[in-house]
C-alpha cells in the first residue's frame, strides 16, 4: 500500500536525521542530506542513483506530500524553514520575536513568555520580499537567508535581542556570501574568497578578535555590531558555531576553533582568559588548530561542545560533556608505571569507555583491554568490549564486543592466542577470550567467589607456576587458580587486606609479581621466591581508579588505565565533565553526516540508519523514550 506523507511528517524526519541546527555543505547550502562528497543533495538517494525531494516508498520515486520543488530545511530552537527551488522561503512555528519573517495572529497553546501570549504560526506561510535565496540557516529566535547575489537578510532578533523585525531586513557591510553560521549570541559569513567576518557578542571572543565596545543589553557584553574580519582566517571551506564559540573546516582538512574554552570545546588546553559571566574562563580570541585532526569532512559546533567528522567516517567530540552529548560516560587514560617509585607517565589517550583490564598480547607485541562503554551505573545494560592497545601512542583498535555485562582480568597462557577471565554476568564465572574467533567461552562457575576481581595474570615458571595467578576480593591472599577445574590453591602471600586489587602482572626480567589497588591506587611488589610483599607507593594519578596491570616485556615496561567517572574529568572552569581533547565516538564507524545542537547529538551513517545521543528530555533523540543516553542509540523511525 502506497503511503502519502505529510509535509510535517516529512519534514520532521529529515529533521531527525539532520540533528537541530541546520544543515550545512562545504561550498553552499543545498537540500537534504550529505552522501559523503561534502556537497548536501536534495532528498534522499533512491535506487537510480539520484537524489529527489521527499521520501521514497519503495518503487524508486519519490511521492511523499512534501512539494517536489523543496530543496531544503533548517530548525531552530522552536520554528522552521523551508527553502525552495524558486529561491521563496516558507517557516512555521514560534513567532515570538518575529522569527517566522510575517505577522501572525494566532496564539501557540504554550505558556506565556514574559506575561505575553506567544504567537505562532501553525502551517508553512512564505516570508515576503525574499525570491533569490541560496540558503537559510535558523537559531532560537533569528533566522538568516543569503541570496544568490551574495546579500544577507535577517528576520527576528538580532544578536543582542536588541532588536527585532517580523519581516526580513538587509544585514549591511555584506557582500558576496556564500555561507552564514549562527550561534547563540553570534554570527559569521563566509565569502567567495574563503575569508569570514563575524558580529555579535564577544565576551569570549568567538568573533575572532578582541573588542571594547560594550552593548547594550541585560550582560552589557563586549561585543560588535558591525561585522569585523577574523585576521589570518582564509582558505575556509565550512562554518559552525556554538553558544559562545566558533569553528572553521579549512581546505586543507584541518580545524580552527576560538572563543570559549571553558569547557574544552576548543579542542586544546589554552593560557587566555576572558572576562564574562562572573568569572574569568578560558577563551581564545584567535583562531587556534584542534591538533591532531586531519582529513576532516565536516565540523558540527554544539552548545559547550563540537565534534568533527572524519573522511574515513569515525566522529570524533570534546568539549561539554554533563549530558553524555560527546557519545560516552567515561574516560580512561593509559599510563606507564615506574616500577621503583610508583610515578606514572601519561602514554596516550583518552580513550572513551573504562578500560578496567589490561593483559600483554605476546603474539602482536600490544596491549590488550577490557572497555565498558555504557550508559551509566554498573546495573545499567552495557557491554565489555576487547581492544588492543599500541603501547607507545594508546591508539586504540576494536577486537570485539562480548555478550557480557562485565568481564574482568586478562590472563593470557604464552603461546596460546586466548585470555582467561573472569565473566561476572550472572554469576561469577570463569571462562576463555578467544581472540581467534572473536567468542568468549564459558569454562565453569568457581566456588571461589572471593577471587573474582580483575587482578589476574599468568605466571609460566615455579614457584608458582605454571598457571594463572589472583587476589581473592575479601582478605587480598594470593592465590593460584587452576581455569579448567576451577580449584584455588593456597595462601601464597599475603597483600594489604581491606584493598580490593584490579591489577596483577607478572615481570619476568625481575621474577616480581606487582598488584595495584582499586581505590587506594597503592602499587606492590612480590617477591615469588620469598613471598615477601613490599609497598612500592602510590601511584601519582588524578584518576578516581584504575583498571588492571601488564608488563611489557618487549619494553621493560609496566601499564595501567586511570578512569574517569562521571563523564569524565572535569577541565576548563566551568566544572563540568568535558574533554579537551577529541575521542571517538564509540560505535560510530561509518557515518556520512553529524549535526549537534545544544545538548545532543545525530549522525547519518552510510546505510541511511540513524544514531543520536545525549540529552532526550522531550525525546529528541527518538528512541520512543526521555532517557538521556549516553552512547549512541538508534532513533526508531
Amino acid at each position: 500500500m502506497r503511503q502519502v506523507l505529510s509535509l510535517e511528517l516529512v519534514l520532521a524526519l529529515m529533521f531527525l536525521a539532520a540533528g537541530c541546527t541546520g544543515i550545512i555543505a562545504s561550498d553552499r547550502v543545498d537540500a537534504g542530506l550529505s552522501d559523503g562528497d561534502g556537497e548536501h543533495d536534495a532528498g534522499i538517494t533512491d535506487a537510480d542513483g539520484e537524489r529527489d525531494a521527499g521520501l521514497s516508498d519503495g518503487d524508486g520515486e519519490y511521492d511523499a506530500g512534501a512539494p517536489e520543488d523543496l530543496v531544503e530545511i533548517a530548525v531552530g530552537d522552536v520554528h522552521t524553514c523551508a527553502r525552495f527551488n524558486n529561491g521563496t522561503i516558507k517557516c512555521w512555528g514560534d513567532n515570538y520575536s518575529g522569527e517566522l519573517g510575517y505577522p501572525t495572529t494566532a496564539i501557540c497553546p504554550v505558556p506565556a513568555r514574559n506575561g505575553e501570549t506567544v504567537p505562532c504560526g501553525m502551517t508553512p506561510t512564505e516570508v515576503g520580499g525574499l525570491s533569490s535565496a541560496a540558503g537559510i540557516v535558523l537559531q532560537a529566535n533569528r533566522s538568516y537567508a543569503w541570496l544568490e547575489d551574495g546579500t544577507v537578510w535577517r528576520w527576528g532578533n538580532d544578536e543582542l535581542n536588541s532588536s527585532a523585525s517580523v519581516s526580513p531586513v538587509l544585514v549591511t557591510g555584506l557582500s558576496g556570501v556564500v555561507e552564514i553560521a549562527a550561534g547563540g549570541s553570534h554570527t559569521c559569513a563566509r565569502f567567495a574568497d574563503d575569508t569570514v567576518t563575524c558580529w555579535g557578542a564577544n565576551p569570549a571572543g568567538q568573533l575572532g578578535v578582541t573588542t571594547d565596545t560594550l552593548c547594550e543589553g541585560p550582560n552589557f557584553w563586549p561585543c560588535s555590531t558591525t561585522p569585523s574580519a577574523v585576521p589570518g582566517l582564509t582558505g575556509v571551506e565550512e562554518l559552525s558555531l556554538g553558544a559562545y564559540h566558533s569553528c572553521a573546516r579549512l581546505a586543507d582538512l584541518t580545524i580552527l576553533c576560538w572563543g570559549d574554552n571553558s569547557r574544552g570545546e576548543l579542542g586544546s588546553t589554552t593560557t587566555e582568559t576572558c572576562s564574562w559571566g562572573g568569572g574569568s574562563p578560558a577563551c581564545s580570541t584567535t583562531p587556534i588548530a584542534v591538533p591532531g585532526l586531519t582529513d576532516v569532512a565536516q565540523v558540527a559546533a554544539g552548545m559547550f561542545y563540537t565534534c568533527a567528522r572524519l573522511g574515513n567516517g569515525t566522529v570524533l567530540c570534546w568539549g561539554n560533556n554533563a549530558e553524555g552529548q560527546l557519545g560516552y560516560r567515561y574516560q580512561s587514560v593509559l599510563l606507564r608505571v615506574d616500577m621503583d617509585d610508583a610515578t606514572t607517565t601519561v602514554v596516550g589517550g583518552p580513550m572513551a569507555g573504562l578500560c578496567i583490564s589490561l593483559g600483554w598480547n605476546d603474539d602482536d607485541e600490544s596491549l590488550n583491554g577490557l572497555v565498558v562503554s555504557g550508559s551509566g551505573s554498573w546495573d545499567s545494560p552495557y557491554k565489555a568490549g576487547l581492544i588492543a592497545i599500541q603501547p607507545d601512542t594508546a591508539a586504540v583498535t576494536p577486537i570485539f564486543e562480548t555478550p557480557y555485562h562485565t568481564i574482568m582480568g586478562l590472563a593470557k597462557e604464552p603461546g596460546s592466542n586466548a585470555f582467561y577471565t573472569w565473566v561476572n554476568s550472572t554469576s561469577h564465572n570463569y571462562g576463555e577470550i578467544d581472540l581467534d574467533n572473536e567468542v568468549v567461552n564459558i569454562l565453569g562457575s568457581s566456588d571461589a567467589v572471593g577471587v573474582s576481581s580483575g587482578a589476574m595474570t599468568y605466571k609460566a615458571t615455579a614457584p608458582w607456576g605454571p598457571g594463572v595467578l589472583g587476589v581473592t576480593w575479601g582478605d587480598s591472599a594470593l592465590v593460584s587458580f587452576d581455569p579448567i577445574s576451577g580449584q584455588v590453591t593456597g595462601n601464597l602471600a599475603q597483600l594489604s587486606a581491606g584493598e580490593s586489587f584490579v591489577g596483577l602482572a607478572y615481570n619476568s626480567e625481575r621474577n616480581l609479581l606487582y598488584a595495584v589497588s582499586q581505590v587506594a591506587l597503592n602499587l606492590y611488589s612480590i617477591d615469588p621466591e620469598t613471598g615477601q610483599v613490599l609497598l612500592i607507593g602510590r601511584l601519582d594519578t588524578d584518576g578516581q581508579d584504575v583498571g588492571g596491570l601488564a608488563y611489557d616485556p618487549t619494553r621493560d615496561a609496566l601499564y595501567t588505565t586511570a578512569l574517569y567517572m562521571s563523564s569524565g574529568p572535569s577541565c576548563g572552569s566551568s566544572g563540568d565533565p568535558c574533554s579537551t581533547t577529541p575521542i571517538a565516538v564509540p560505535k560510530l564507524a561509518d557515518a556520512a553526516q553529524v549535526e549537534v545542537f545544544f545538548r545532543h547529538s545525530c549522525a547519518r551513517l552510510t546505510d541511511g540508519d540513524v544514531m543520536c545521543w545525549g540529552l532526550n528530555n522531550a525525546g529528541q533523540l527518538g528512541d520512543g523514550t526521555t532517557v538521556d543516553r549516553i552512547t549512541p542509540a538508534p532513533v526508531e523511525w
